[in-house]
C-alpha cells in the first residue's frame, strides 16, 4: 500500500523544494518544525501556535531547491519580510537586529541539524 500524500508535499515538489536532493516530504517539515525548532519560526522565534492557519512556510534556496527550515510566511513574515529581502541585497530598511537574524539563519539553517 503506498503511502499518503500530504497536500503540502505536492506544492513542495512543484516548487521545487528538496531536502537533501529528494523531495521535501511532510515529516522532514514537521521535525524541522517541532523538534529542532521547537514549534517557532527560525527567524524571530515567535510561535507558530500564535499564528492563523497557513502563516508558515518551509523556506528553501531558490538557486538549489534546498529546504531550509520553517519561517512565518505572511506579507510581514521573515520569510519574505527579512530572507527575501536580505538575499535581494535590499537591506536598507531591515533593522541591525534582523540583519543579524538572517545572516545566523543563511549561516546555520535548522534543517542541517536534521540526522
Amino acid at each position: 500500500m503506498a503511502a499518503k500524500i500530504h497536500a503540502k508535499e505536492r506544492s513542495w515538489a512543484k516548487q521545487g523544494i528538496k531536502f537533501r536532493g529528494r523531495p521535501l516530504t511532510y515529516e522532514v517539515y514537521l521535525v524541522a518544525r517541532e523538534r529542532v525548532q521547537g514549534g517557532c519560526c527560525a527567524v524571530c522565534s515567535r510561535n507558530f501556535g500564535l499564528f492563523a492557519k497557513g502563516a508558515e512556510a518551509a523556506d528553501h534556496d531558490h538557486k538549489t531547491g534546498e529546504f531550509r527550515g520553517v519561517l512565518c510566511a505572511k506579507k510581514t513574515g521573515c520569510n519574505l519580510a527579512i530572507i527575501g529581502r536580505y538575499e535581494r541585497g535590499q537591506v536598507r530598511n531591515l533593522t541591525a537586529k534582523a540583519i543579524r537574524a538572517a545572516q545566523r539563519y543563511l549561516t546555520s539553517p535548522p534543517a542541517r541539524m536534521i540526522s
